[in-house]
């Protein structure tokens, strides 16, 4: 956004919202809390320079660290997806303020193209049939309950010309 902020300008014209994903692709699980948080405000900063509003939500760059959702809360967050533990969404108490938690699912993400997380996609059809049953078994179950579903999609893998066209 530092360097393209007509491109955030487009995005919110567009009616999306921007949040936060840390400002480089540092993992955060293990930083030290004090840089960490010159981390999440410094992501703030460019957001709201970019964008002449703050953002309300987060995503950690790879895991979370143990002070990072309080982190979070202190800054003002409204909500992270940072959440890998459950299909819905919760509100949880971090120090003064309520944080929404929004589930965050490997399964129904790109990034398996890529390798690494159990099973791997080797086509955009495979990727398309997980969402499928995802779907239809969270439809089938939402009838007597409430569900929720994510899918993780990023241009550098399920932009490639493969993958757009099937």
């Amino acid at each position: 956004m530092e360097k393209a902020p007509w491109l955030a300008q487009d995005i919110l014209a567009r009616g999306h919202e921007i949040s936060a994903h840390s400002y480089r692709w540092e993992g955060h699980s293990l930083m030290e809390e004090t840089h960490e948080r010159a981390i999440i405000q410094k992501t703030v900063d460019v957001i709201e320079a970019a964008c002449g509003q703050r953002p309300l939500g987060w995503h950690t760059k790879g895991s979370p660290s143990p002070n990072t959702r309080r982190l979070l809360a202190e800054a003002g967050f409204v909500y992270d997806s940072d959440a890998f533990d459950d299909d819905l969404p919760r509100i949880q108490r971090v120090g003064e303020r309520d944080l929404v938690i929004v589930p965050y699912a490997f399964d129904t993400n790109d990034m398996r193209f890529q390798g690494g997380l159990q099973g791997k996609f080797l086509i955009a059809d495979h990727f398309a049939q997980v969402c499928i049953d995802a779907f239809d078994t969270l439809w089938e179950e939402g009838e007597t309950q409430p569900a929720m579903m994510s899918i993780g999609v990023h241009p550098r893998f399920s932009g490639r010309p493969s993958r757009i066209r099937g």
